[in-house]
């Protein structure tokens, strides 16, 4: 079995819509720059720590990722966590900030054709939100999945 763990640490990111603008009567589509700037950050990751592809053409693979998201400066008071930030610790589970699908979808467009051929061959997403204290980041495991083709 193959796996692949990366951390990509900083504020995670969501997949922005493609945004499109009219010059000289030409429509041109585009993607927004802090959404291009992530998936170059995650590809850089990738190919500095794996270097080519991991996946072959044919291997199915599933996709684990953890997202953690910071405390606001609200979230402090003088003497350490203040009464939301223990709040938000204590749920563990972030509910607010970027939708999960859209940040999942960041992620594995960065990869596509640098870990693996193509991302129809993510098969299995597992993907989480929590709250972190300290180290926003997203945690991305990548593994061969092992299926069984008989109905038995």
């Amino acid at each position: 079995m193959k796996v692949v763990k990366l951390v990509i640490y900083g504020e995670p990111e969501a997949k922005q819509r493609p945004r499109v603008s009219m010059a000289n009567g030409i429509v041109r589509t585009y993607t927004p720059s802090k959404t291009t700037n992530y998936e170059s950050l995650i590809r850089h990751e990738y190919t500095e720590k794996y270097g080519g592809i991991t996946f072959d053409r044919d291997t199915p693979v599933r996709a684990i990722i953890n997202v953690y998201f910071g405390l606001s400066k609200g979230d402090y008071g003088k003497k350490g966590l203040n009464k939301s930030g223990r709040a938000k610790m204590e749920m563990g589970y972030c509910m607010t900030h970027k939708d999960l699908d859209n940040i999942v979808k960041c992620v594995l467009d960065a990869l596509n054709s640098v870990c693996y051929y193509d991302d129809k061959q993510i098969v299995v997403i597992n993907a989480c939100k929590f709250w972190t204290e300290s180290n926003p980041r997203v945690e991305i495991i990548l593994e061969s999945e092992e299926y069984e083709t008989s109905l038995s």
